[in-house]
């Protein structure tokens, strides 16, 4: 088999991150950024296509934040969170309160936050439960803290879609984290929000392409990552080298022959949680039930930096195969089972197939320019992702050719219940998400 090509892997990489740029679900750039995937799927697959969905496309014209410190209004950068509201064009103020969710989700009564400007010490609101009770409170806006990076830039997130089709969504902004250290320091009393643009209805998809395989009874096989990413951010590690992993891939394996079928896709809207994975598994439910094995997902892991990390939902001799694989190559990995929704490798695992995710760490919580402007081509390494290309072509030619699977081809049960129960919390289950409430929509 012929080893990955850097100068190809450099060549799509520059493409989406700087041709294509900024990649937002739903947008003119996530299009473009579909149809260069598609055409190079094309070049190798026995048959490609892209199959639409719709989304909710973040569209803000302009957002501005202010602080009051010292009696004088100050302005901070700050972001609005994926799939929650703008201010339709009205300013939104308060009083400053600070809020940490670690403890104080345990007072009984959070009336004190109505009318005031929640400044929320974390990512993410992890319960459908706190998330609830945050909004019943009425507070003005939140904002946000990323407490894993000590930014002194906005970085960009977003809300979960099942709990804001749920319980509805106010405006959430991501802000810097020294920056909130300054209005701490510097006794900030007031903030107010003006957002132009917001939400939405668009569409974005996922391109899909396919090695046939001779038998064709004899499973199918995944590999994929996403195409699109963040606001503000360009995505050169998350995760436009996931789909160059993807697509050098595809063109690795595609004059091998092999027994079983690989299906190569490049999800859209996973930034959103992994909205088109989850489409994925929905529409091919069936298909993937009877003949699906396995799933590689490649998601951030090209950092020049760091230490690589594999993250494992499936059995003992499917880690075997791949990490005997991987140090052949000199690739040497942290590991982990834990239950991670926040990949598109996680709505195949609640479709029941096993996965590992490729991935790739510089600091104690993850890549220091995560979700944010600077995650850019010199962040990463192209011999880096090739590496990744070459370990997963041959392990996924050895699952294709094996007389008898080398592993189960199902998710082992000690995750399952876990898998279920956030596939119904986040994901909305089989059944998907309720339409988003029309009131957070740009009229």
């Amino acid at each position: 088999m012929k080893k990955a090509s850097v100068s190809r892997i450099r060549k799509d990489m520059t493409h989406l991150v700087e041709k294509v740029g900024l990649r937002l679900a739903g947008s003119a750039e996530d299009r473009a950024a579909m149809e260069y995937i598609a055409d190079q799927f094309a070049l190798a697959a026995d048959e490609c296509s892209i199959e639409e969905f719709p989304v909710i496309c973040r569209d803000v014209k302009s957002e501005v934040l202010e602080i009051r410190i010292g009696g004088k209004w100050q302005k901070f950068p700050a972001s609005l969170f994926g799939s929650a509201p703008g201010t339709h064009g009205k300013t939104l103020s308060g009083k400053i309160v600070y809020f940490a969710p670690q403890t104080d989700f345990q007072r009984a009564d959070l009336s004190y936050l109505k009318d005031k400007v929640v400044v929320f010490w974390g990512t993410h609101i992890e319960t459908p439960d706190h998330y609830r009770r945050l909004l019943e409170a009425k507070p003005a806006f939140v904002l946000m803290t990323d407490t894993r990076y000590p930014a002194n830039c906005a970085l960009a997130d977003g809300l979960f879609p099942a709990y804001v089709r749920k319980y509805g969504a106010l405006p959430v902004m991501n802000v810097a984290y020294l920056d909130v250290i300054r209005w701490v320091d510097e006794k900030a009393t007031d903030a107010r929000l003006k957002i132009v643009g917001g939400l939405r209805q668009s569409t974005s998809g996922n391109v899909v392409a396919t090695l046939y395989g001779s038998d064709p009874g004899a499973g199918i096989l995944y590999m994929g990552g996403h195409h699109d990413t963040q606001a503000g951010s360009v995505g050169a590690d998350d995760n436009a080298m996931g789909v160059c992993t993807a697509m050098e891939t595809l063109r690795l394996l595609a004059e091998e022959p092999r027994k079983r079928t690989i299906k190569f896709i490049s999800f859209g809207a996973e930034e959103q949680l992994s909205v088109g994975s989850a489409e994925y598994v929905r529409k091919h439910r069936r298909e993937i039930a009877a003949q699906g094995k396995f799933m590689v997902n490649v998601d951030s892991a090209s950092s020049k930096v760091g230490w690589n990390t594999m993250l494992w939902q499936c059995d003992a001799r499917a880690r075997k195969l791949l990490t005997e694989i991987a140090h052949k190559r000199d690739y040497y990995f942290t590991e982990s089972t834990e239950l991670c929704p926040y990949g598109d490798h996680f709505p195949f695992c609640a479709a029941g197939l096993p996965a590992f995710w490729f991935g790739r760490e510089n600091c104690a919580t993850g890549r220091y320019f995560h979700h944010r402007p600077d995650d850019d081509l010199t962040k990463v390494s192209f011999d880096l992702i090739a590496q990744v290309a070459d370990i997963s072509a041959e392990f996924l030619l050895k699952a294709a050719n094996a007389p008898a699977l080398p592993f189960a081809g199902k998710l082992p049960e000690e995750f399952e219940a876990a898998t279920a129960k956030c596939w119904r919390d986040l994901f909305g289950g089989w059944k998907g998400f309720a339409p988003m409430p029309e009131e957070l929509l740009e009229k």
